[in-house]
């Protein structure tokens, strides 16, 4: 099976995967063959799982579902599924970018791989079963483990992405709205 022929399959975006078995098998193969289409063009790059693919039977949300790293680079990635349990419009069909559901985001974390002494690099995405967020990942995976680009490159890289696509707000337009927000609060501090 195919990363196409995934996206094609009957039970695709996978969305009962706590449910059903195949659908979560389905959901792991999926995040797996993104990242081995990403690092195609590194074949001799070595990689070790941190994490499996968690079903959430609980509904705790969030679920891990890809989480590797890579020992000689001291670099990991790790993506969280997100969903879209209030049933919010999505960011890119809106010019008001906070009261939407954004496909994608990306952050970045230090992560002990065995306890705080040994910290690598973490790339962390939380994102949907979507085209948007599959080229996102693809994107971030070859960029910050395949090209060893910087962290200060690639969030430069992303607020271009979050501009262009309009899938969720840039830096500047969550600083401008913080420091909105943070004003009001004053005023209201005030009165």
């Amino acid at each position: 099976m195919t990363l196409d022929e995934l996206t094609r399959h009957a039970l695709y975006p996978f969305q009962d995967f706590r449910e059903n078995d195949a659908s979560f098998l389905l959901l792991e193969l999926y995040w797996t063959f993104i990242a081995e289409e990403a690092l195609t063009p590194w074949p001799d790059l070595q990689l070790e799982p941190l994490q499996a693919a968690d079903q959430d039977r609980d509904d705790w949300g969030s679920p891990n579902m890809l989480h590797f790293w890579a020992p000689a680079l001291r670099r990991s990635v790790r993506v969280l599924l997100l969903e879209n349990v209030g049933n919010f419009p999505p960011c890119r069909e809106r010019q008001e970018k906070f009261n939407c559901f954004p496909s994608i985001t990306l952050d970045f974390e230090r992560q002990g791989i065995t306890g705080p002494f040994d910290e690598v690099d973490q790339l962390l995405f939380r994102a949907d079963v979507s085209s948007v967020s599959m080229e996102a990942v693809l994107w971030g995976i070859r960029y910050f483990i395949g090209e060893e680009a910087s962290i200060e490159s690639m969030e430069d890289a992303w607020d271009r992405y979050l501009i262009e696509s309009g899938n969720g707000p840039s830096r500047a337009m969550r600083d401008e709205w913080y420091q909105k927000y943070l004003e009001e609060d004053d005023d209201d501090e005030e009165e």
